[in-house]
């Protein structure tokens, strides 16, 4: 269910960004300070040591507020993804909260299109649903690029590609708390949301 409402989101953005983007004018001058609210799906496929799972999709809020060539963003993400070879199958939750700073190059401030670097750093929760009630908690920092494109001075659709990487310093067993060592959870996230942007 959430897998096909993340696809058909996915599909809405595409297509009503095909029919502004011509249509559209970018009035933002350089140097003003904008901020902006976002709804974005995410692709999410894993690495790490604790516990594998299935690639699958998600979502996410986010609040920005950009000036000149930095962009700040905070960034709530959830997903649901089943462990591979559990039987039975058992499903897990991701959530995540990121603070991350985007720098665009100045030659480009006034393109319509603007590819950015992005660096950051958050924290995860990972909680499987099984009778012990695991959750696993961590902080670690994320890394990536990706591509805004201004469709007006209100609307804009942002996608990326971003490394995680969070160390699992902690999980909870029947809501005991037990410290962990070297324990990593790595995921690879390719995002693409809608902006709407505000003074």
């Amino acid at each position: 269910m959430l897998h096909n409402l993340m696809i058909s989101f996915l599909i809405i953005i595409l297509s009503f960004g095909f029919v502004v983007y011509d249509t559209a004018m970018v009035l933002a001058e350089e140097g003003d300070q904008k901020y902006y609210f976002a709804l974005k799906a995410n692709h999410i496929w894993f690495d790490g040591d604790v516990e594998e799972l299935e690639k699958d999709v998600g979502g996410g809020l986010i609040f920005g507020a950009t000036k000149d060539i930095y962009t700040c963003e905070f960034s709530y993400s959830y997903s649901e993804h089943n462990i591979i070879n559990s039987s039975p199958t058992l499903t897990t939750e991701l959530e995540s909260l990121n603070l991350s700073i985007k720098v665009t190059p100045k030659s480009l401030l006034k393109k319509r299109c603007q590819p950015y670097g992005l660096i950051g750093y958050g924290i995860t929760r990972l909680s499987v649903d099984d009778s012990f009630d695991l959750k696993y908690e961590g902080k670690g920092f994320h890394l990536g690029f990706g591509m805004n494109c201004k469709l007006s001075n209100k609307i804009g659709i942002d996608g990326s590609v971003a490394y995680y990487r969070y160390d699992i310093s902690k999980v909870e067993i029947m809501e005991v708390g037990v410290p962990l060592d070297d324990v990593t959870l790595i995921n690879t996230v390719a995002s693409l949301g809608i902006k709407f942007y505000f003074k």
